[in-house]
């Protein structure tokens, strides 16, 4: 089982926070030309939105597995490393997440991604191989609801994002750091 410390930016040892995910709904905003740093990775924002306040009607996420559960209050992007779900695992031993979309508005879940570590989330490069380039974006997919990443070593710090679309192009994004810690 893993280790696990629930912390936010600002109440470390509290609760999960998952990215509340201020921001764009649809794919023209998303790629605006402003940029900002997310942990190792750029994303697109557009001038009018405030990281932090402002959501927008994408699907809201949830993030779980035996030992943690996080559901996001709204949906959208964000780029504010104070909503991201903070988790320690252990070393050599593998990670899985698993997520759902809620729906809106009438709207399906259309599709989910994922990736580790990318350097730039507006990166559309395919993957070139789904079980080892882990670092581009999964083939979007309505059946694709968990991913296991590792074994790590201690000391390393990884970025996994979960990306949901619905049927009337609006987004979410989630960003799981995860610190890998010494087995107890």
């Amino acid at each position: 089982m893993a280790l696990s410390r629930f912390r936010t930016g600002a109440q470390v040892g509290a609760i999960v926070t998952l990215m509340a995910l201020a921001g764009c709904g649809n794919q023209a905003s998303i790629l605006a030309p402003a940029t900002t740093q997310v942990g190792r990775a750029l994303v697109a924002q557009p001038a009018d939105i405030n990281p932090g306040t402002d959501h927008a009607g994408g699907p809201a996420l949830t993030l779980y597995n035996s030992d943690f559960r996080y559901t996001s209050r709204s949906g959208g992007y964000s780029t504010d490393p104070q909503t991201w779900v903070e988790r320690d695992v252990n070393a050599g031993e593998p990670f899985t997440v698993n997520w759902f979309g809620r729906f809106r508005g009438g709207a399906r879940i259309q599709s989910y991604r994922w990736t580790l570590d990318i350097e730039d989330l507006t990166d559309q490069t395919p993957r070139i191989n789904e079980a080892t380039d882990l670092s581009h974006w999964s083939q979007p997919s309505a059946a694709t609801t968990s991913a296991t990443v590792g074994p790590f070593t201690a000391g390393e710090q990884h970025f996994l994002y979960v990306e949901v679309m619905d049927t009337n192009g609006f987004r979410s994004l989630a960003t799981l750091h995860l610190t890998v810690v010494e087995a107890p």
